[in-house]
């Protein structure tokens, strides 16, 4: 394993920062810093066997540490307002504007959970050790997210239903 690994899993990294941040420009940044942190602890990276998990684990944390000192929750994530009203930016992800729109209604918690599990394809298992949580807890959590999920989805559809009307 060596530097040049960090790159097969640069897709995925991006995927996952531009899901959990608005603008493309600041997605790139968060994985440029998950990035500069890998490589500054290449150590651990050489003695590690789940390279994925483990950046995942740091993007993660980059990205809660932004949301905690205020450097990131009022400039990406748009109040419900925007999931019924104005179109906003088409997201550069792989989900529709609509289910963009209604994830970033989620706390960041709860989207980081979906995202970890249905975009990047981690095991309940390893977003456990990703967000050093208990299993039983990401089941939990993740189970109420997509609650909540669906119910941002659906009273989306019914609010069109009725502008339509």
């Amino acid at each position: 394993m060596n530097k040049n690994d960090l790159v097969d899993h640069l897709p995925d990294l991006r995927r996952y920062a531009r899901s959990l941040l608005y603008t493309p420009s600041d997605a790139e940044d968060l994985v440029q810093e998950t990035l500069l942190s890998a490589l500054s602890n290449l150590p651990l990276w050489l003695r590690r066997n789940k390279h994925r998990a483990w950046l995942f684990s740091i993007m993660h944390n980059n990205f809660v540490n932004q949301v905690q000192q205020g450097k990131t929750r009022e400039k990406h994530f748009p109040s419900l307002v925007t999931l019924y009203g104005d179109p906003i930016e088409t997201p550069a992800c792989d989900v529709s504007p609509g289910l963009h729109r209604a994830l970033q209604c989620l706390s960041v918690d709860d989207r980081s959970l979906l995202l970890l599990v249905a975009q990047a394809g981690f095991s309940y298992a390893q977003v456990a050790h990703i967000l050093e949580l208990p299993q039983g807890t990401v089941m939990s959590r993740l189970h109420r997210a997509r609650h909540k999920l669906r119910s941002l989805l659906e009273q989306a559809d019914n609010n069109r239903y009725r502008e339509q009307q």
